[in-house]
């Protein structure tokens, strides 16, 4: 019976001891600097966002070269003053591919942004620009194939 007992806590200290080596060596870093300042901006960035709305033209994105096309328009808010409208790219699971595009202001109001997405899975393409100074991210959830 002691033996049993013996081969269990060795399979459960080897799983624990397994999992931390795991997870140390599969965590980035920091998730984030002062996560209460960072809330609170938070709140600000979403309330000042329903005053916007953000449309995006592309249902579908695939791997590789992309042109993604949105608006940004307003009922309360001038969208003429917005300024610094980048589109930026990133998966939920690493920091790795990260990217920022510049953006073109087309004729019809829309804005264009020539991106690459290096992989197939899950993206989040952030539509980032500046109003008064403040500075408003919009995302948008693809599965890329």
């Amino acid at each position: 019976m002691k033996i049993l007992i013996f081969i269990v806590v060795a399979i459960v200290i080897a799983v624990i001891v397994g999992t931390i080596y795991i997870g140390s060596k599969t965590f980035d870093g920091t998730v984030v600097d002062k996560p209460y300042e960072i809330g609170i901006k938070y709140d600000k960035i979403q309330k000042a966002l329903k005053d916007f709305n953000v449309s995006v033209e592309n249902e579908i994105l695939k791997r590789g070269k992309n042109t993604f096309i949105f608006s940004i328009t307003s009922e309360t808010k001038d969208t003429q003053n917005l300024s610094n409208i980048l589109v930026i790219i990133t998966k939920p699971t690493t920091s790795k591919y990260d990217r920022s595009f510049n953006t073109v202001r087309l004729p019809n109001g829309k804005y264009q942004a020539e991106i690459e997405l290096p992989h197939k899975g899950q993206w989040e393409i952030r539509v980032v620009f500046n109003v008064d100074s403040e500075e408003l991210t919009y995302p948008f959830l693809y599965n890329v194939q």
